[in-house]
């Protein structure tokens, strides 16, 4: 992982489904050479990030195996910032802006490679993640809908932390290529009924947007084909604007 410094300032509420520092214990990059990009994203570390992934997912109790295609996609604008966005676990891989001296600097969290985003046994994290299906914690699990119990899977001290032990931070989204440009990138999750034990299909989508003055949104919507939990995605909203100012990042929620 790189090694980074900056101030992080919080303005509202805590993002539920964009995690910016993990819950896990992984280590800091080492990229410390601040290597300057060209126009798109360092062919270093773009290479690292396209990979064919056998993805391991939990559907009604059953063990399924989906193989899915990884990249990495960059937004930039004219003051130099570039921000790169992984379709693995709909994540923000770095954001790199031009400091108060002139310097290069990346002032997120993250990997350099996609396969240590992928390899949850020893390097476990939600750096920059998109998280669900339910960010934080379920009490034990448990859930009920229409009157039903639903047990899910306890994966942090008995209580079910960010929709599970395979949750869609582990997930690989789609490209809406369509949606795709220098400024904006969409990605798209389709998570199937019971998977991770939560019902009904959700397809998901999470537009971020970089402008002129340095600020990110964050757009999360998503719809469903039967009741379910409602924090996070199962609700329309325009959920972030995050302005990055030299080492410095704001958040506001809407």
């Amino acid at each position: 992982m790189k090694n980074t410094q900056f101030k992080l300032m919080l303005s509202g509420c805590v993002m539920g489904g964009l995690l910016l520092a993990s819950c896990g214990g992984s280590q800091p990059k080492t990229d410390g050479q601040q290597e300057q990009c060209p126009a798109g994203m360092c062919e270093k570390v773009k290479a690292n990030f396209e990979a064919s992934l056998d993805i391991p997912q939990v559907v009604n109790g059953k063990d399924t195996v989906f193989k899915k295609q990884t990249g990495i996609k960059c937004m930039r604008n004219s003051k130099g910032t570039k921000v790169a966005i992984t379709n693995f676990g709909g994540r923000i891989q770095s954001i790199r802006i031009v400091d108060k001296n002139g310097r290069e600097q990346d002032v997120v969290l993250g990997f350099d490679k996609v396969a240590d985003y992928a390899d949850y046994e020893h390097t476990p994290s939600d750096f920059g993640a998109s998280i669900g299906r339910y960010a934080n914690r379920l009490n034990q699990g448990k859930i009920t809908i229409g009157g039903q119990g639903i047990q899910l899977p306890q994966n942090n001290f008995g209580h079910c932390l960010h929709g599970g032990p395979r949750g869609w931070q582990y997930m690989v989204y789609d490209f809406v290529e369509a949606e795709c440009s220098d400024s904006s990138v969409t990605l798209q999750y389709s998570s199937l009924d019971g998977e991770m034990g939560f019902p009904g299909n959700v397809v998901a989508k999470v537009k971020f947007s970089l402008d002129e003055s340095n600020a990110i949104s964050i757009d999360y919507t998503a719809t469903t084909d039967k009741e379910n939990v409602n924090r996070s995605w199962l609700r329309d909203r325009q959920c972030t604007a995050l302005r990055v100012r030299h080492n410095r990042i704001c958040f506001q929620m809407h």
